[in-house]
């Protein structure tokens, strides 16, 4: 577990869904010891009234207020604070307003699962978030196991520099878990790195030898394609959580819009860091 005695601030989203719930749940227990203040925020939406099912359906304060009443049981840890927000107006404007005032340091999303059609809510707020507010984001889908991840997967092609924030994250995870990194490089063994590509594999690989010894591995992809590469190296890899770089719009874009049916990627969390 995390060392640090630095307390963190997460803000989980939510529409009140038991999805959105599960992804509070594992957020919890990834941070089970560490000193952590979680803001649940729900925003209401400007345009639509509140839905009403067959009934008149408690407001949705109320319903917020017995959302947190199930969240209080679920750690029982006292450097776990919970706190919820309740605003109305745009989803996106309020979640920057709040990363800036609160100092967030990481936001945890609830998805069903990683939506194979563009158009679709969850995918569109996904995608919104990660390239509209520039905060560390982890992506739970309903179908993660609530321990804590062993073998954390990090694909990469090296074009981006690593920086102390982008190393200060991953060493982060690893501690926090005490997982190992499996480091993929998706360019395939068949293409060479280039000069920069291979300063900054080795930049890498000199620090995670200096932090995290005997605790990472290099493979190479035999794929060039990215999802393909991710999903052949999940059948012969076990694989906990997902890390990506967010300047890597393309790679992500590929990954959560995947034209197949429930790839084996869309079942793990996925990590994804700004500098």
């Amino acid at each position: 577990m995390i060392r640090s005695l630095l307390m963190k601030n997460i803000l989980i989203p939510t529409d009140l869904s038991q999805n959105s719930f599960n992804a509070l749940a594992y957020s919890i227990k990834l941070f089970a010891d560490a000193p952590i203040n979680f803001y649940v925020l729900y925003v209401g939406n400007l345009d639509k009234p509140e839905e009403v099912k067959n009934s008149i359906i408690l407001p949705t304060k109320e319903k917020l207020k017995a959302f947190m009443e199930r969240v209080a049981i679920l750690s029982t840890f006292q450097g776990h604070q919970f706190m919820a927000i309740h605003l109305i107006g745009n989803k996106i404007s309020i979640l920057r307003e709040i990363v800036a005032e609160k100092k967030i340091d990481l936001i945890a999303l609830g998805s069903e699962i990683f939506s194979t059609e563009k158009s679709s809510n969850i995918g569109n707020n996904i995608w919104e978030i990660i390239t509209k507010i520039p905060c560390n984001t982890l992506i739970i889908p309903d179908s993660a196991l609530t321990s804590c991840p062993k073998q954390i997967i990090f694909p990469t092609n090296y074009h981006i520099f690593f920086s102390n924030n982008i190393l200060q994250s991953i060493s982060e995870v690893l501690e926090l878990t005490r997982s190992k990194l499996q480091i993929l490089n998706i360019l395939s063994n068949k293409i060479k790195l280039t000069h920069d590509q291979e300063k900054n594999r080795e930049y890498f690989e000199d620090y995670l030898e200096e932090t995290h010894e005997n605790r990472y591995y290099f493979h190479n992809a035999q794929e060039t394609d990215v999802c393909t590469a991710i999903e052949e190296y999940l059948t012969s890899h076990n694989g906990d959580m997902l890390v990506l770089f967010a300047k890597n719009l393309n790679f992500i874009h590929k990954l959560l819009f995947n034209s197949k049916p429930k790839p084996p990627h869309h079942n793990l969390p996925m990590l994804v860091l700004h500098e």
